[in-house]
C-alpha cells in the first residue's frame, strides 16, 4: 500500500496550540481591576464600566467549570441569579473573580449555563441563561488528508445531520472543517469504489484539533486529550 509523504507533513504538530486557555489569570491574592458591562439607571446616566475589589479567587480558565467545583459563595451567588432571575450586591461579586462570564459556562446537571453581569444603579447584578451548547472560544479544526489513490468526498454531520461539506478531496490533497460548539460530530469518507468510514469527532476543550489520514485501511486519526485540572 502507498503512503503519500504529505500526510507525515500535515500530521505533525497539527494540534499544537490548539486547547483553549484563558489568558485573564490572576493571583491569588491582591486587587484587581474586573470589567463590568454598563448599563443606563433610571436617571439615564450610564454606570461605571469597572471596579477595583479585593480578590479571593483565582479566575479559572476553564471553558466549562461543574457547579460542584464553585466555591461555596460562589455558589450561593449563581443558585440565587437562577431562582430569582438575578442576584444584585453592592458589594463583590465572587463569580466575577472566579471566572470569565465571556469565556466560561457553568454546568449543573448536564445543562450549561452562561452567567452575564452587569452593573445597574450602583449594584453588581447577576443573571444566568441556560445554553443548549456551549461555545469554544477558539474552535476545533479537523484536517483531513487523502491518502488513497483515488478521490473520496468528506462531510461532518451533528445528530445526523450534514453541518459541513462534502467536499472533494483529491489524491495527495488535503481539506479541514472547523467547529465552535461543543459536542460530538461524525466524519463521514467517502469514495466512488465504495470506501466508506465514519469516525466521531469530539469537540471540547479536553480534545486538541484531531489529524486524520485517509488510507486503503480506513482512517487513521490522531487527536491529543489534555487532563483539565480542578480550579480551586
Amino acid at each position: 500500500m502507498l503512503r503519500r509523504t504529505f500526510l507525515v507533513t500535515f500530521a505533525s504538530g497539527a494540534a499544537a496550540g490548539c486547547l483553549d486557555a484563558s489568558d485573564t489569570t490572576a493571583t491569588d491574592g491582591g486587587n484587581e481591576t474586573l470589567g463590568l458591562r454598563a448599563t443606563s439607571d433610571t436617571n439615564g446616566t450610564n454606570e461605571t464600566e469597572s471596579a477595583t475589589v479585593e480578590r479571593r479567587y483565582r479566575r479559572c480558565d476553564r471553558v466549562i467549570v461543574p457547579y460542584a467545583s464553585l466555591p461555596d459563595d460562589v455558589r450561593a451567588e449563581f443558585d440565587a441569579a437562577r431562582e430569582d432571575g438575578r442576584y444584585a450586591t453592592d458589594g463583590t461579586l465572587y463569580l466575577l473573580q472566579a471566572l470569565d462570564p465571556s469565556v466560561s459556562y457553568v454546568e449543573r446537571d448536564g445543562t450549561y449555563y452562561r452567567p452575564d453581569v452587569t452593573q445597574e444603579g450602583g449594584e453588581t447584578v447577576l443573571r444566568v441563561a441556560v445554553e443548549d451548547r456551549p461555545t469554544l472560544p477558539t474552535g476545533r479544526t479537523l484536517t483531513v488528508g487523502n491518502g488513497r489513490e483515488e478521490p473520496v468526498t468528506a462531510a461532518i454531520a451533528d445528530d445526523g445531520r450534514t453541518v459541513a461539506g462534502p467536499e472533494v478531496v483529491e489524491p495527495g490533497a488535503i481539506t479541514s472543517f472547523r467547529r465552535e460548539v461543543v459536542g460530538t460530530y461524525a466524519l463521514r469518507v467517502r469514495g466512488e469504489d465504495g470506501f466508506a468510514e465514519t469516525v466521531k469527532w469530539p469537540v471540547s476543550e479536553r480534545y486538541a484539533c484531531p489529524t486524520v489520514a485517509v488510507t486503503d485501511d480506513g482512517l487513521d486519526v490522531t487527536m491529543e486529550e489534555t487532563t483539565l485540572e480542578g480550579c480551586w
